[in-house]
């Protein structure tokens, strides 16, 4: 199944007063892709500390990136062959490739 991987300065460059190059991430990013814990941990380690954002808006960054990132965990499971995925971030009761059902652990707890 191929498909593409980003690293992290790729994904940062979308944010990059380069317009020419943010133009460029993020026509790739809208075409999807996976990335991986590693490349979050980067990024977050580049806004804080080169470019100096506050938590707020690094946060909202990685808010912007947790699409594919979610996309990579699920991959994983399939992968894996699970058949039940625990989140209460995604939809209760989505089935994926006819084998893995989201649920929610928390939508049934009173």
């Amino acid at each position: 199944m191929p498909g593409s991987f980003f690293d992290s300065n790729v994904l940062l460059y979308s944010a990059a007063e380069d317009e020419k190059k943010a133009a460029r991430a993020e026509a790739l990013m809208e075409a999807g892709g996976v990335i991986s814990v590693q490349v979050l941990n980067e990024i977050t380690n580049v806004l804080r500390r080169k470019r100096t954002r506050n938590w707020t808006e690094v946060l909202a960054y990685l808010d912007l990136l947790r699409v594919t990132y979610d996309a990579m965990l699920i991959a994983s499971a399939l992968v894996a062959e699970c058949d039940v995925f625990w989140s209460e971030d995604m939809h209760d009761g989505l089935v994926i490739d006819g084998t893995l059902t989201i649920r929610n652990p928390f939508s049934r707890v009173n």
